[in-house]
C-alpha cells in the first residue's frame, strides 16, 4: 500500500513511469471492467479499447483526486471512479442509438 501511495505523489508530481507502474497493477482491473461494459453494448473489440482507454482516463483522474485521509483504499476509490465513468459512456452510446 505505502508503494502504491508513493506513486500516486509521484504521479502527482508529473513522473509518468509512475503513472505507468499503477496502470500496471490496475491493468486486469482495468481490462475486466472495459470488458464487462463495453459487453453492455455490443461488444466488438474496438469498443472494448475505447472503454479501456476511458477507464485510464478515469484512473487517471482518481490518482489526482484521491484523498490519503478519506479512509477509503485506493483501489476501491479508483474501481468506483472509473465504474462511474464507463456508465456514463454506456449511457451516451445507448441514448445515440435511440
Amino acid at each position: 500500500m505505502e508503494e502504491i501511495l508513493q506513486d500516486i505523489i509521484r504521479v502527482r508530481a508529473g513522473d509518468s513511469q509512475a503513472f505507468d507502474r499503477l496502470v500496471a497493477k490496475y491493468d486486469a482491473l482495468l481490462r475486466s471492467m472495459a470488458k464487462r461494459h463495453s459487453d453492455m453494448c455490443g461488444g466488438s473489440s474496438q469498443q472494448t479499447d475505447d472503454f479501456l482507454q476511458e477507464g485510464k482516463m478515469a484512473f487517471y483522474n482518481s490518482v489526482i483526486t484521491y484523498r490519503e485521509d478519506s479512509g477509503i483504499t485506493f483501489g476501491a476509490y479508483a474501481k468506483v471512479c472509473i465504474r462511474n465513468r464507463l456508465i456514463s459512456c454506456v449511457r451516451a452510446l445507448n441514448s445515440k442509438k435511440r
